[in-house]
């Protein structure tokens, strides 16, 4: 079970910390962000997800066998989720999204 638990840590950190270099160098539309508050550029979000969901990850992972890492694990869940959730609700073309698009993408 411990080394189920690593390699689903090591891959969640790795993809994310991916993630957020593409968010860091614009792979992403600006216009995903048009109606988000306080957020104007992929650079805050990609912060977030390459430093607290991918180096965290990361972390948990080569560090499993202490003590504070079951706990670090356990919060990291959900996170991932509410992650997934957020994104279903604001990007355009995510799986689950109820937004709809036409073939050019725009609304």
């Amino acid at each position: 079970m411990r080394r189920l638990l690593v390699v689903l840590l090591g891959f969640v950190g790795v993809t994310a910390v991916g993630g957020a270099v593409a968010m860091a160098f614009g792979a992403l539309p600006g216009a995903w962000l048009d109606g988000i508050p306080l957020v104007d550029s992929w650079l805050l979000p990609g912060l977030v997800l390459g430093l607290g969901f991918g180096a965290g990850s990361l972390i948990t992972a080569l560090r499993i066998g202490q003590r504070w890492a079951s706990a670090a694990a356990a919060a990291l869940g959900p996170g991932w989720w509410s992650g997934s959730g957020s994104r279903s609700r604001t990007c355009p073309s995510s799986p689950g999204s109820s937004r709809s698009t036409g073939s050019s993408g725009r609304r």
